[in-house]
């Protein structure tokens, strides 16, 4: 026990993301007034950083057809930092807007890619090879912007209801594909998420 102990960070960071994966599967019917009494509730909670939902097509995501309302209308507890989902151009574009009442430019510099391909086609209508295809683009953007370092995110990377568990080299080989991709541009990734939305990792 003392060894595990040891190397256990001493604090983390609590990301809040009920705003989108809370709701994102509820009726799209609930009206932005509850949506605002969340959200004003979920920033007395304690947690620093907090997304207030997602910038995706509402034909794909019914239940964030009212984000923009959402993000003209909230209002900011002091020492939280907010921010929403974007996954494409138009997405931080949208997003943008609110600046710095909402701040997604700490995610422009990153690429994003689900391992498991259902998952990837019902959220972003997009399959995993698509996904790894635009990568490239993303990463010629953040060249041309001249970003210092990369980011990359791996989605459901220990497994999925739709297709079960995933191995660790599975994991090891799509992370290995992404990050080569930034260091062939010349860019040092400096920053890795593993985006666990159906809970397949257990703390051990």
């Amino acid at each position: 026990m003392g060894v595990m102990s040891e190397s256990l960070p001493k604090s983390v960071e609590i990301f809040d993301d009920t705003m989108r994966e809370g709701l994102q599967i509820e009726s799209p019917d609930i009206p932005v007034s509850e949506k605002l009494r969340l959200l004003d509730a979920i920033g007395e909670m304690g947690a620093k950083t907090i997304s207030i939902g997602s910038f995706a097509h509402p034909k794909w995501t019914p239940s964030m057809a009212c984000i923009d309302e959402i993000a003209e209308k909230f209002v900011p507890k002091p020492g939280v930092k907010y921010t929403a989902a974007i996954f494409n151009k138009r997405g931080f574009e949208r997003a943008d807007v609110y600046y710095p009442k909402i701040n997604v430019r700490g995610r422009s510099f990153g690429t994003h890619v689900e391992l498991c391909d259902t998952f990837a086609r019902r959220n972003y209508n997009r399959t995993k090879r698509e996904q790894i295809a635009a990568m490239d683009g993303a990463i010629q953007a953040a060249a041309k912007a001249g970003a210092e370092f990369g980011s990359v995110a791996l989605g459901n990377p220990f497994g999925s209801n739709f297709e079960g568990p995933f191995s660790l080299n599975e994991r090891m080989e799509l992370l290995t594909l992404m990050i080569d991709k930034w260091h062939r541009a010349g860019i040092e990734v400096r920053k890795l998420s593993f985006l666990d939305a159906m809970g397949w990792n257990m703390p051990p």
